[in-house]
């Protein structure tokens, strides 16, 4: 384990931002929450890396920084060199986001992780120490 009950990458399919350590997905991030996918936007132009833009995710709760119910953000996906998964329609997951400039486009999925419920409890215990922002 990472953190007092955050699983390691290697335990579970690896989402966007796997090689991002926790605590830098925390300081850089201007939004927590936990959110579903209703449905994915492109498709990988490569079976290197995939870009997907304007991928509407709606938000479950918040657990940094104030939203609306619904975000889109652009997410990278690194299948070769480091074996990551898009994240599937319909399940929960933690998205730590950075906003962009409105003009810059989409905000951008740092890091992904499954919405378990020992990775929530874990990252509300982590985000509590943090500066609001």
């Amino acid at each position: 384990m990472l953190f007092d009950g955050i699983l390691r990458a290697d335990e579970w399919p690896k989402l966007t931002g796997s090689n991002l350590a926790i605590t830098d997905a925390l300081s850089q991030s201007d939004f927590i929450f936990i959110g579903k996918i209703p449905q994915m936007s492109g498709e990988a132009a490569s079976t290197i890396r995939a870009i997907y833009g304007g991928v509407h995710v709606n938000v479950l709760r918040t657990l940094r920084g104030t939203l609306v119910k619904q975000i889109s953000v652009s997410l990278d996906v690194f299948m070769a060199d480091k074996g990551e998964e898009k994240p599937k329609t319909g399940s929960p997951y933690i998205f730590f986001v950075r906003k962009t400039i409105e003009a810059e486009g989409d905000d951008m999925a740092l890091k992904i992780l499954p919405a378990t419920d020992n990775n929530v409890a874990a990252i509300k215990k982590l985000v509590v120490g943090l500066p609001v922002k």
